[in-house]
């Protein structure tokens, strides 16, 4: 007896490479849309991202460099007691007191810009398993109000202030809840209220 011998056809192997073609392409497709989501493409005009690159911004037609040796501070007053702890990512309290305080190492001062806590602007929403779920436009103090922890509330409305004022870092923050009204009011011996 011989061996049977079986031609493979060409054809038997185009369902398969559509299927491995498919497959991947839907694979592939999914993992931009993930890396996508996480750095967002930059958009607008190329000019004003080399602007932004070099550290220069332009407000109504006048540009301004970045200063170097500037320290910034941000410090917020929560509106609520330290001992509640956060249930979730949306119940860290809301920042009614926004002052962003600022160091110049350069021409050794010191300068204070109070920030209304009903300024709108683009805040991080976060959604109820505390992944970020987009960003909408509303009062800056709202968020403080997502995040799991004391320490993501605050990241959350750094990354705030730091959008309102340009992409300005903000090196560090301070947060104080109400109960440390009265500890920081014995700190400075008491406050007189006639």
């Amino acid at each position: 007896m011989g061996r049977a011998h079986h031609r493979l056809r060409p054809r038997a192997f185009v369902p398969l490479a559509v299927g491995i073609v498919l497959i991947c392409s839907i694979f592939f497709g999914v993992k931009w849309l993930e890396n996508r989501e996480r750095q967002p493409e930059t958009r607008g005009d190329y000019h004003e991202r080399q602007l932004v690159s070099e550290e220069i911004i332009e407000v109504q037609g006048e540009k301004y460099r970045k200063r170097s040796g500037v320290t910034t501070i941000l410090l917020l007053g929560v509106d609520r007691d330290s001992n509640v702890e956060n249930a979730g990512f949306r119940n860290g309290g809301q920042a009614d007191f926004i002052r962003l305080v600022v160091f110049d190492s350069e021409e050794k001062t010191a300068s204070q810009l109070a920030i209304d806590r009903d300024t709108m602007t683009p805040i991080t929403i976060l959604g109820v398993f505390g992944n970020r779920s987009g960003v909408r436009t509303v009062q800056i103090c709202l968020a403080h109000y997502f995040g799991a922890d004391r320490a993501q509330n605050a990241e959350l409305t750094r990354e705030a202030v730091s959008n309102l004022l340009l992409s300005t870092p903000i090196d560090f923050y301070a947060s104080m809840n109400l109960d440390g009204i009265s500890a920081l009011n014995d700190f400075v011996g008491g406050v007189t209220v006639t």
